[in-house]
């Protein structure tokens, strides 16, 4: 009698293959706006099969932690993803890295929050390396962060959360968005801003 498990242990061959279940919440996973048959979550991009509904993993995009993400969109509508490692509460620093490809992205920005400083570092050099002198900090009082429970950005990558709304003021040569903290817009707020909110809002 012939054995089919025997068979396939003693080739290797892959016969099915299974991720899951998510984590609380499925926290760090967004979905394409534009193609919404692509996904990320858990560190990775899917795929998914409509006439099938299953999902295929493309790669492994980021090993930083995945607490929130969202799609956003550059000049061409370049596609862009945001993430912070970060879940609820907190101060952690949102990642933005560009789509090149199926599971090919490459860092082009980050912005943190350190007391009531803001470093945001865009990429000038194509090397998804920080050097010093692509830096930029500025001192404002945000009254909050971008990312709570959620991460406040819009798909035009304006980011909002905070008691501001900041939007990129440019690119750099490679594509790196750039974020001036000076031309921060301060939003109009209810007089109980303070005590609104919820689940990290």
């Amino acid at each position: 009698m012939w054995d089919a498990t025997a068979t396939v242990a003693a080739s290797g061959a892959l016969v099915k293959e299974f991720f899951g279940a998510s984590t609380y919440g499925a926290i760090g996973a967004a979905i394409n706006p534009v193609d919404p048959d692509l996904l990320v979550g858990q560190g990775c991009e899917w795929r998914i099969d409509p006439t099938t509904g299953r999902a295929a993993c493309l790669g492994t995009i980021w090993r930083g932690g995945m607490g929130a993400s969202r799609f956003g969109f550059g000049p061409n509508n370049k596609p862009y993803l945001a993430i912070t490692p970060g879940f609820l509460h907190g101060q952690h620093p949102i990642f933005i890295l560009e789509r090149l490809g199926d599971a090919t992205y490459k860092l082009r920005t980050r912005l943190s929050l350190d007391g009531k400083t803001v470093a945001v570092w865009s990429d000038e050099n194509d090397d998804a390396k920080e050097q010093d002198n692509e830096v930029r900090k500025y001192d404002i009082d945000l009254g909050g962060w971008f990312q709570g429970w959620y991460m406040s950005m819009a798909p035009d990558m304006t980011f909002y959360g905070t008691r501001y709304q900041v939007k990129p003021t440019g690119w750099t040569a490679c594509g790196a968005p750039l974020y001036d903290l000076t031309k921060a817009v301060r939003m109009a707020e209810p007089a109980d801003f303070g005590h609104r909110g919820g689940m990290g809002a």
